[in-house]
């Protein structure tokens, strides 16, 4: 079940809008309860504009909302959702924004408008018994109550990465997989290196779409990004050790 509700339709500042345009309520819904997922989104542009909203995580979207908006003014869309059982961190990203008139395509518009972490009530982000160190080892309780704080840190930030690249690969994908099309639609004799040479015209979403694609796999599978880390790690210290001694 889809709604739309409208934040404002008199011209609107762009200064004016909030710092969280992504949210949902009610925030102390049960488990399996109803609830709904919020993002505002401002049209910048002198035409009215159809743009949908898709709202993601690492393991895909769970839900889309469409809706006009007129110039210069900004509009809440809302899509219903159920209250997940663990915590889910959930990126609200514009996936498509075209002129409603003459359904030509505003790519300005398109792109991740913020990311939030949906819990029930009595759910945190922050365990202490989070298990690095499993029982018997010793001192694994204190090692792990003292490590925890730092763990969630890390793992919050792995999560909205990995669902704001995944959001940027998927809409970086489409753009140029658009403008591919529309190049050999033109012309339906032009060879394919004219294709590809107009997606370098805009080389922002090409690179964008490299690096989204590199990168999204290492935060979504939590192995491979806390391998890496520690790679990383070493590498630093084997660094610094070399230029003390």
């Amino acid at each position: 079940m889809l709604s739309v509700t409208l934040f404002s339709s008199a011209a609107f500042a762009a200064s004016a809008l909030p710092s969280n345009t992504v949210w949902y309520e009610p925030a102390n819904a049960a488990v399996g309860v109803a609830i709904n997922l919020h993002a505002l989104v401002y049209n910048n542009t002198s035409s009215t504009v159809t743009v949908t909203v898709g709202f993601n995580t690492t393991k895909g979207t769970l839900a889309t909302a469409t809706g006009e908006i007129a110039p210069q003014a900004a509009k809440t869309l809302t899509a219903a959702w159920k209250m997940p059982a663990a915590s889910t961190i959930i990126t609200g990203a514009v996936t498509k924004a075209v002129v409603t008139s003459t359904k030509k395509s505003v790519p300005s518009l398109v792109g991740t408008l913020g990311s939030i972490t949906v819990a029930h009530l009595g759910t945190t982000t922050e365990t202490t018994g989070v298990g690095l160190f499993p029982a018997g080892f010793p001192g694994s309780a204190q090692l792990n109550v003292w490590l925890a704080p730092i763990f969630n840190s890390i793992e919050r930030f792995r999560t909205t990465e990995a669902a704001t690249l995944t959001t940027l690969r998927d809409t970086s994908k489409a753009q140029v997989s658009k403008t591919q099309h529309s190049t050999v639609s033109a012309d339906s004799t032009a060879p394919a290196s004219d294709a590809l040479s107009s997606t370098f015209s805009n080389p922002s979403v090409y690179f964008n779409y490299l690096y989204s694609s590199a990168l999204a796999p290492v935060f979504s599978n939590a192995a491979v990004f806390y391998i890496v880390l520690v790679l990383l790690v070493l590498l630093v210290l084997r660094f610094i050790v070399n230029l003390l001694f």
